[in-house]
Parts: C-alpha cells; sequence; structure tokens
C-alpha cells in the first residue's frame, strides 16, 4: 500500500485515513459521549489530539464513511460500524479555537454561530434575533438544546483550548460553559489542550472542574504503528535493508508518537528516493534531517509548552542526565520532592517521561537526544549544587593525592642539620629527622675551618646504639688538610637498628684535631617514625593516587605515569646517595 507521508495535521481523507493506533482511544471516548458526559483531553503537542478529534467527529456524522475503505489501520476499519452505532443519535461540531479572529468571547461567540450555520448536518436554528452573536454562550446552547429531539445529543469538539485560556474574560466563558454542561443534558462538550489545560484542570482552577472527565492521549497503539504505519508501507519503498531492522529503529527513536513516526518516515522515504536506496549510515543522515524539520516542535518539548519554569528544567536535566530519580531531580534542581514529584506526575501523565524502577526518562529517543544536543544543562542545574558536585567529586581526589604526598614526605623525611663546635671550626652533621627499623639511607656531614691557621687532620668518630655510622667500612672519619675558612664535605652511610625502649635514635659525636685539647663532644638525636612504611610507601603512594584516578578517570592513566615516573626517580636518587 502506497502511503504518502506528512507532518502536516489537515482535516482532509488523505491525512485521516493514515491515522492508526487510535481505535482502543476512540471507543472510550464514545462510551463516555454515550454516556453524556464531557470530556477534558490532554496529551502533549504533536501527540495526535486533532486527527483523534478529526475521526471522532466524523464517526458521529457518519462522514468516515466516505474514506473508511482507504484507512492504513485495518483495527479502525473494522470498527467504524461498531463505533458508529453507539452514537447514532448523535451529531458533532468541531470548533478549532486557531481560526479565531480575536480572543475574546465575541469572536468566540462567532466562531459558534458560523460553525452552526455553516454545518448542514446540524439542525437549523429559528430563524430569530435570538440567534445573534449578542447571545451568551449559555442562552445559545439552551437554545440548541430546546430545539433538539427528545433522542438526538449534540457533541461540541474544542481543539487548542489553551487560546480561550488567555481570554481577557476567561473565567466567565468558562463559567458559562459549567452553566451548558449542567443545564444543557443533550450537549457534551470534549475540550483538547495540553500543559495549561491540563494544569487548570488539576490544579482545580478551571469552572468546570468538576464537570468533566479526564482522558489522556499517549503514544499510539504499538501493533498498528508497527504495522500499519510504518513496516507496510515502508516495505513498498525501502531496499537494500531489511524492513524489520527499519521498523525497530523507527520505534526506539519514537516509541510509537505517531507525529514523530510519520516525520521520520518521511525523512527515510526522501532519503531512499534520493540515491536510490539508504546508505550504510542511514541512521545518522535521517536523524540530522528529521531533527532539522521538526526543530521547533522538539524546542516546543521543552519550554513553551510548558506553564511552569519547574517542568521545561525537569525535562532538560532528564534529556542529559536520563534515569534520574525524583530524590536526585530535587536535588539537582534545589527543590523539594514533594514539589518535583508532583510535576514529574504530570509530565508521566502526558506521556512526556516514563518510569522504569524509581528512575525516569524521556519518551522517545529522538526528543531526548535532541534535548542532550541543544539544551544546556548547566542553565538548568541549581548553582548550589552545581558547586557541591564539583567539591563530592574532586574532594576525594584530592585528598587521596593529599595522602599520597604525605606517605612521601613521611617516609622520606627531610635531613636536619645538628651543629657541633670545636675549637678551631664546626661540624654540620645532616641527618633525617626521622627513622625506622632497617631503614638504609646516605648523611651529609661538613667540617670547617674558622681559625686563621690550617687544620692538619679532624678526626670525627659517631657513636650510637641503635645506628651504623659507616665511611669506607668504619665509623672514623678523618678530614686532612683543611685551609682556614674551608669547608670540606662528604656523605655518611648509616643503617637504622630496632629500638627496645623510647622513641628518639640517640648519637655521640667526637671530634679531634691537633690542636684540640681535650676531646670534643656533641649529640644529636633523631626520631622513631611510629608508623614503619618506609620499604612499602612507594606501593601505599601509588595506591592512593590510584583510588583518587578512579574519582577523576579522565586523568587517571596521567597521574599513574607521573607517579611511577617519580618514584624511579626517587628510588635511583637514593640508591647513588647510598653508594657515595
Amino acid at each position: 500500500m502506497q502511503v504518502t507521508y506528512t507532518t502536516s495535521t489537515v482535516d482532509s481523507s488523505e491525512y485521516k485515513r493514515l491515522i492508526c493506533g487510535r481505535t482502543d482511544d476512540l471507543a472510550k471516548l464514545i462510551d463516555y459521549i454515550s454516556q453524556g458526559r464531557s470530556i477534558a483531553l490532554f496529551g502533549e503537542r504533536r501527540i495526535g489530539k486533532s486527527s483523534l478529534l478529526y475521526l471522532l467527529r466524523d464517526i458521529i456524522n457518519n462522514q468516515i464513511n466516505n474514506y473508511s475503505k482507504y484507512l492504513i489501520d485495518l483495527s479502525l476499519k473494522n470498527a467504524v460500524q461498531s463505533l458508529s452505532s453507539k452514537v447514532s443519535n448523535h451529531k458533532a461540531i468541531y470548533l478549532d479555537l486557531q481560526a479565531l479572529d480575536k480572543r475574546d468571547s465575541e469572536a468566540f461567540m462567532q466562531l459558534i454561530n458560523n460553525k452552526f450555520k455553516d454545518n448542514s448536518l446540524l439542525y437549523n436554528l429559528q430563524k430569530s434575533n435570538n440567534t445573534s452573536t449578542n447571545l451568551t454562550i449559555t442562552d445559545f446552547f439552551q437554545l440548541v438544546n430546546n430545539q433538539l429531539n427528545n433522542n438526538d445529543k449534540l457533541v461540541i469538539l474544542i481543539d487548542e483550548v489553551e487560546l480561550l485560556l488567555h481570554f481577557s474574560d476567561s473565567k466567565q466563558v468558562f463559567i458559562n460553559l459549567r452553566s451548558v454542561i449542567q443545564s444543557c443534558p443533550k450537549i457534551c462538550f470534549v475540550i483538547a489542550g495540553a500543559d495549561s489545560w491540563h494544569k487548570e484542570i488539576k490544579d482545580e482552577t478551571s469552572p468546570i472542574v468538576n464537570n468533566v472527565i479526564t482522558f489522556y492521549l499517549k503514544a499510539a497503539a504499538r501493533f498498528s504503528i508497527e504495522n500499519y504505519l510504518i513496516k507496510e508501507p515502508l516495505d513498498n519503498y525501502i531496499f537494500g535493508i531489511e524492513i524489520d531492522i527499519i521498523t525497530r529503529t523507527i520505534l526506539e527513536w519514537t516509541e510509537c508518537k505517531p507525529w514523530y513516526v510519520q516525520a521520520v518516515c518521511q525523512v527515510i522515504v526522501e532519503i531512499n528516493t534520493k540515491y536510490g536506496q539508504l546508505q550504510k549510515n542511514w541512521q545518522a543522515e535521517v536523524v540530522k534531517e528529521v531533527e532539522a524539520s521538526v526543530e521547533t516542535t522538539l524546542d516546543t518539548f521543552y519550554s513553551s509548552d510548558n506553564p511552569d519554569n519547574i517542568s521545561p528544567k525537569i525535562l532538560v536535566l532528564l534529556a542529559n542526565k536520563p534515569g534520574l530519580t525524583v530524590k536526585e531531580i530535587s536535588c539537582m534542581l534545589a527543590h523539594s520532592e514533594k514539589k518535583i514529584g508532583n510535576k514529574i506526575s504530570d509530565l508521566e501523565s502526558l506521556d512526556k517521561v516514563r518510569k522504569e524502577g524509581s528512575k525516569y526518562r524521556i519518551v522517545g529517543s529522538i526528543i531526548e537526544k535532541w534535548g542532550q544536543k541543544n539544551k544546556d544543562i548547566d542553565f538548568v542545574i541549581n548553582r548550589r549544587f552545581q558547586l557541591l558536585t564539583i567539591f563530592f567529586k574532586w574532594a576525594p581526589v584530592v585528598l587521596f593525592l593529599l595522602l599520597a604526598a604525605i606517605t612521601c614526605f613521611y617516609a622520606n623525611s627531610p635531613l636536619l642539620t645538628s651543629s657541633c663546635k670545636f675549637s678551631n671550626g664546626e661540624l654540620l652533621v645532616q641527618m633525617p629527622s626521622s627513622l625506622e627499623d632497617g631503614e638504609i639511607g646516605a648523611g651529609k656531614i661538613s667540617v670547617q675551618n674558622t681559625s686563621k691557621n690550617k687544620l692538619s687532620t679532624v678526626n670525627i668518630t659517631f657513636i650510637s646504639e641503635n645506628i651504623i655510622y659507616e665511611y669506607k667500612e668504619s665509623n672514623l672519619i678523618e678530614f686532612n688538610s683543611v685551609k682556614s675558612n674551608e669547608t670540606k664535605r662528604l656523605k655518611l652511610n648509616f643503617t637504622a637498628k630496632p629500638i627496645k625502649l623510647g622513641k628518639i635514635y640517640n648519637s655521640q659525636v667526637k671530634i679531634s684535631d691537633a690542636a684540640a685539647k681535650p676531646l670534643n663532644t656533641c649529640f644529636f638525636n633523631i626520631s622513631v617514625r611510629a608508623i614503619p612504611i618506609k620499604k612499602y610507601w612507594s606501593l601505599i603512594s601509588l595506591l592512593f593516587v590510584t583510588i583518587s584516578g578512579f574519582f577523576a578517570k579522565p586523568d587517571l592513566l596521567q597521574l599513574i605515569t607521573n607517579l611511577i615516573s617519580g618514584l624511579f626517580k626517587s628510588q635511583g636518587d637514593n640508591k647513588s646517595e647510598g653508594k657515595s
């Protein structure tokens, strides 16, 4: 079956024959109408409210018989006769408020009056001055109600009710409609709108709130969309790619929202016609073309369709971060869970978002992906939350890097300088400020001749119970021929031994030279490291850096590389000092 896809919603047989997946919705609405109930119909923009009202009017007025044999949805085609029989005594009139010249009650009455005069399916009103637009809404419909035969009923289908909400005397108009619903049993209304209309009814700010039943129009039935609107028609156009693959892709992108299905199918047909077949990267090209063609509707989905400033933020947030809970959303937007829960419930009712477990996502990946690319999350998330997020993201990174640095510093304590003066000069001893059992390293010692005479010999002996000092396999160091004001330096190897009692390594230095009488003696102390980590500090530091890397994954490789190169450099320096 050849199908010409379109994203233009028009009241024509060519368009209406393509409406799919609405048989159950029509059946429920017709049941309500047959009971004389008035209905508040809600749905997101482009979900198919106008299309549904077209079919509803045509079924009630038997106009659908003019094109029922061309309907592509077989379930609807087979149900037309049964649906019509339930409202055989009804007549319907469709009012599209987009046709209003002005936004006031006078223009509204003019539209109603013109529709009644032009629609041959309705009863002719008696020609009198009472039929003028000067009549109130209540008086006009009471007149209509009184002229209907006993078994006859009238259904008024009002589309784009948001325009009526913007009238200067909007409240009075709805008060009059309430009066009609209450006083005219032969007349009922189906009033269709999107977010603002839903808010009026849910918040009970509309005067007709207790006089209508609510009906939510959501995505269409999958079976009909899949088989009648996608698979069967496209199979006549597409070659080279399995139709099942294309069908699954479209269903994933649109989740059976008919207008978006037609938009995607239309682009697929155009691309296939242009190249003779779909290319290997057809998905990317189709998405690009679809986004360009329906950009205004996609933007409206995230912004102007929503009557408050919270719902758009929720949608932008879910587009960029799908799978958030109410608690997570409330935290990011800095609103109470109760308020967020209320708003997201509205979005769920309108089928803009769906709940999976306790998490929410936008319905239709093509809508979600467009939001990711075009809606900046930074303008949505509360500034305080952003700062807290940055803090909690980087605080662990900084903490573990700091621990790595502290470990390195602790295990490789800085050199502490001790001074020991003697009659002709000064000895400076540089040793680590802390040591632990088994630690091997090298200290630095220097002798300076402060006298005016040359020192032929300076002997220095290091004595300690817990530290082995070695210079050329001896604890005795001899400096020869130290000139006046000259300083001589060398490295002294050491090995720390365990301390049974106390927390101090005690060391003694004895100094003698040719003129020193008696022998000069000095003492210096080195603290014991409370936590012995010298052997393992590099591994511990590496562990801390690795942990920090898991909190900052993009920088993990660079962090580890820098640490390893630093470790090798540090250990190489220690070995060279030990050999000196």
